[in-house]
């Protein structure tokens, strides 16, 4: 593998810009914004969710259908820096915290790639919630995005295959599908730009760089690795793929060992070793924490840290809310919006209209508009009581835990406050993060708290 197979000439900022000027129009009438959605009742292209979708009285109308709340992008200097790191380097990472807008700046490159010249489609990598709703909401979103159409590979076979038949420039779908994806295309890889949102998903890459006799070089897979994350560094490490943008909040949550996996995808270990072994020999130690330890814990060299930003800093971009905020006194909000499945919401309008709804072979009854109130949140939250003396409860779905998983990915080990309303939510929660993995230690922390409420 040459040089040449991960680096290439840059497209400026300038050619992209000189791009749009000549050919927003041609471009604008190509990618006509669509509605991202069908009505489940009537079939027409929909701007809502299917889960937001609601039975309508007579028949359908342009309210069932809705239209996109649609919002202009107002530039900031650091949304502009991420930007053109991204355009301007053919594979690179952004670091950058939660709300710092990696979603934006990513799109805003992609649409400069795009009406410079761009002709093969790009697939982004994402967490299944936020790569079937996240990214075509946010397309949708901003009105400097709408004419670029996206499509979700998510769902069963079928429906993964008629998203991938659609004619749009963006296309998600969950890392689990990497799998499905490889063996349905073959080598007849079509993405020129592979997107991996919350790259860290991929830290777990163990491949090496080997040369044959005849001087040559291949990748070879090692024990311990991620089997998904090494079929995906075969084609992402090829010729194939031409550009690759890394995004995520939190590169380094469990320590600086998470790097190499990411940044092997970047430039096929040029940086940072062409082995993880190589890796590790180079700037970490084995300590020993008593006489009979065998494995000891891996701890950075003294200078590791500065050595290893210092390789890596032409191609990672890290933005701090510190460094562009420092008089920030209030902290920043954003609302996470949780979708419920189709069937919840169905229960959930039912027990509006009717105060009564059967899971299973249990009736659930709301005997006053409080009691249905109340019903009504503990089916949004994802699981309702369905015995008021016994407080036997049946789940109805986990969106939010899914949302609270996302959440705590991006977070990268920063601290969080989880509060729930209902003891069900308690056992749900401490079932999804249970105290043996040393990745929920999130709810444990707060555990005297929780029981005491």
């Amino acid at each position: 593998m040459s040089r040449n197979d991960i680096t290439g000439d840059s497209l400026t900022t300038k050619a992209a810009t000189d791009a749009f000027r000549e050919g927003w129009e041609r471009i604008f009438h190509r990618h006509t914004p669509v509605a991202p959605f069908r009505c489940v009742f009537c079939g027409a292209p929909s701007w809502r969710d299917p889960t937001d979708q609601i039975p309508p009285a007579d028949y359908c109308s342009d309210f069932e259908h809705g239209e996109p709340e649609v919002f202009e992008v107002i530039p900031r200097a650091y949304g502009q820096l991420a930007t053109d790191h991204l355009v301007n380097n053919l594979r690179c990472a952004l670091f950058a915290r939660p709300g710092m807008g990696k979603t934006v700046a990513t799109l805003a490159a992609l649409d400069s790639i795009y009406l410079a010249g761009e002709t093969r489609p790009t697939i982004i990598f994402a967490p299944k919630r936020v790569a079937k709703y996240t990214w075509p909401k946010e397309v949708n979103k901003w009105a400097d995005f709408r004419h670029l159409e996206i499509s979700a590979i998510v769902g069963n076979e079928k429906e993964r295959l008629a998203a991938l038949s659609r004619d749009v420039p963006l296309f998600t779908t969950n890392y689990e599908q990497i799998p499905w994806l490889l063996d349905h295309f073959g080598s007849k890889w079509p993405f020129a730009n592979v997107v991996p949102d919350e790259a860290t998903k991929l830290k777990s890459l163990r491949i090496s760089v080997r040369q044959r006799k005849d001087g040559s070089r291949y990748l070879h897979g090692t024990k311990g690795g991620s089997l998904r994350a090494d079929r995906l560094a075969r084609v992402v490490c090829s010729p194939a793929v031409r550009r690759v943008m890394e995004l995520t909040g939190t590169p380094v949550s469990n320590g600086l060992k998470d790097l190499w996996g990411q940044l092997f995808f970047l430039d096929a270990g040029r940086r940072l070793g062409r082995s993880y072994g190589a890796f590790e020999q180079r700037w970490f130690e084995r300590v020993m924490k008593h006489k009979n330890d065998k494995f000891g814990e891996l701890r950075p060299k003294i200078g590791a840290e500065a050595e290893i930003n210092s390789r890596i800093a032409d191609i990672c971009l890290a933005l701090d809310p510190k460094d562009w905020f420092p008089d920030l006194k209030v902290p920043l909000r954003f609302t996470v919006m949780v979708d419920m499945p189709a069937k919840a919401r169905e229960l959930y309008k039912k027990m509006e209209r009717e105060m009564y709804i059967e899971i299973g072979n249990k009736g659930i009854e709301a005997f006053t508009a409080s009691s249905m109130t109340m019903k009504c949140r503990q089916l949004a939250a994802g699981a309702i009581y369905t015995d008021p003396e016994t407080e036997d409860w049946a789940e109805v779905h986990d969106e939010k835990l899914q949302a609270l998983e996302d959440i705590y990915e991006e977070a990268g080990g920063l601290p969080l406050l989880v509060a729930y309303n209902f003891k069900s939510d308690l056992a749900r929660l401490l079932r999804a993060f249970p105290v043996s993995s040393p990745r929920r230690a999130l709810i444990w922390r707060l555990m005297p708290a929780l029981r005491s409420l």
